[in-house]
């Protein structure tokens, strides 16, 4: 199957750097994400680990399992150099007032 996807340069850029890191090609990256994402989504759902498993690797059985199997897989970390993470709490209400804002709700 072939997908299109029309992405945000900021998403787009992501894309490159991350696929760089890998030493993949875009296409290629964003393959092994939707493959690695995709088996995680019956657990998501409720699924047992043991239930659904992957060729490269078993999926986690617990928490600790867990947050490794997303730092194996960049999904923990992404945050990291992101402006304004120095105050994290101070981001959390911005982004809280902004959410709060594009909805309509009142303060």
């Amino acid at each position: 199957m072939t997908l299109q996807l029309d992405l945000p340069p900021q998403l787009e850029q992501r894309l490159l750097d991350r696929a760089g890191q890998e030493g993949q090609t875009p296409s290629g990256y964003a393959l092994s994400l939707l493959e690695q994402n995709l088996e995680l989504l019956p657990v998501a759902l409720g699924a047992k680990p043991n239930e659904v498993s992957t060729a490269e690797e078993p999926l986690p059985t617990n928490g600790a399992e867990l947050v490794a199997y997303w730092q194996r897989h960049g999904l923990i970390g992404d945050w990291a150099g992101k402006p304004g993470m120095d105050q994290p709490d101070i981001y959390c209400e911005n982004l809280r007032r902004a959410v709060e804002r594009r909805d309509g709700a009142s303060e």
